[in-house]
């Protein structure tokens, strides 16, 4: 699983975070915030990412992407559930 986008996550992490939409967020008395985010990387790849973030606290708690190689149903539905079973736990730094 990459990390997320290349180079420093917390400067990733931060950018990402002005991104998502915290104010709706807050409106609708959520206390997360999920941004999903996909890329065509070439022809045959395509990126997931997906980053949570604390609204009360403006923080991003986990940045997480995988590549998908297969355009399909389940190729897609493999990606999603290799970020759900191998991503960080909250409580761990970024």
């Amino acid at each position: 699983m990459s990390p997320g986008p290349p180079g420093d996550r917390g400067q990733a992490a931060a950018l990402s975070l002005r991104r998502l939409p915290l104010e709706t967020a807050r409106r609708a008395g959520a206390g997360y915030a999920l941004e999903v985010i996909v890329r065509k990387t070439s022809t045959l790849v395509r990126e997931i990412a997906l980053i949570l973030a604390d609204v009360e606290r403006d923080e991003v708690l986990g940045l997480h992407s995988i590549p998908i190689r297969n355009n399909s149903d389940e190729g897609w539905r493999q990606g999603l559930l290799y970020i759900l079973e191998h991503r960080q736990h909250p409580a761990e730094p970024l």
